[in-house]
């Protein structure tokens, strides 16, 4: 794991010892926080691999797309850590001096969808659905996530019945919404002059309900997945389509962390060591790898 670190921090000149952090921290750079959660989750299924953990298939909500490409013989490793990197390069997505980000929100089962979609309606023109991830395991929740300037979401989340229904990022900015095409722009020729091959098993992610079998595919959604919003419901269909019945997610993950939604099947998040252990005696429970 250190030396897989050492070696993708080296491609983008960076300190591995920060790239080893497994949370995300408040205010790092988009690529940075990006490349950290890609690095680390190579590592991670790195592991689980040398276990002899074969997945059937492989998913990400979005950018989770890009590891899980990398892992499944998709893309090189080198060339997507260094497509991350460029990100660094590209220009700001505003020069009004506003931060933007991220509101998670939690509306309570039977919510109808006038009153979600009112939260990123014409009430609020520069707020944006970044993510549906439909319910939390118990079923009582249904969470959205929308995207914008961190001002205006914080007064969005004022009109939330309650604190603990909402949860604001800084860390990604306003991912997942038009407000991020002079990245997309700027990252898309890199993309296109990557080259990009079939994965070996299916790849699901949140911007389409069919699976990604094909590497040209794999480029029209790492292009996409910066300013389109995302539905989990095409991640968790597509995964029971493939008869999933243990889903291990590596990694720092995102704001959605998979083991609170609800899902067709088991699913073990791997952030530490000891989870690492867990997930291999848990395989060998299901008699699966």
């Amino acid at each position: 794991m250190r030396e897989w670190c050492e070696q993708a921090a080296g491609w983008v000149d960076l300190d591995a010892r920060e790239l080893l952090a497994m949370e995300s921290r408040r205010g790092d750079p988009l690529y940075f926080a990006l490349l950290r959660n890609m690095v680390v989750s190579l590592g991670v299924m790195d592991i689980l691999a040398e276990a002899g953990v074969q997945p059937k298939a492989m998913a990400g909500h979005c950018a989770g797309v890009m590891p899980a490409a990398a892992a499944a013989g998709g893309v090189d490793r080198k060339d997507l850590i260094t497509l991350i990197g460029r990100i660094a390069e590209a220009p700001g997505t505003d020069d009004s001096g506003r931060t933007e980000g991220l509101a998670q929100l939690a509306f309570a089962e039977g919510t109808s969808p006038a009153e979600i979609e009112w939260f990123y309606g014409d009430e609020w023109p520069d707020v944006y659905l970044a993510a549906d991830s439909g319910l939390i395991a118990d079923g009582s929740y249904r969470i959205i996530t929308v995207s914008g300037y961190m001002d205006d979401l914080e007064k969005l989340a004022a009109r939330m019945p309650r604190k603990e229904q909402v949860r604001l990022y800084d860390t990604y900015g306003a991912v997942h919404s038009p407000r991020y095409k002079p990245i997309r722009d700027h990252l898309e020729p890199f993309v296109r002059a990557t080259a990009f091959h079939d994965p070996v098993v299916p790849i699901y992610c949140g911007l389409q309900r069919e699976p990604i079998t094909k590497g040209e595919q794999l480029a029209g959604i790492f292009i996409r997945c910066l300013t389109e919003p995302v539905w989990v419901d095409n991640v968790r269909l597509g995964l029971k389509t493939e008869g999933v019945r243990l889903a291990i997610a590596p990694g720092p993950g995102s704001p959605a962390q998979m083991e609170f939604l609800q899902w067709p099947f088991d699913v073990l998040e791997v952030r530490t060591p000891d989870d690492v252990v867990k997930a291999i005696a848990t395989l060998d429970e299901y008699a699966v790898g």
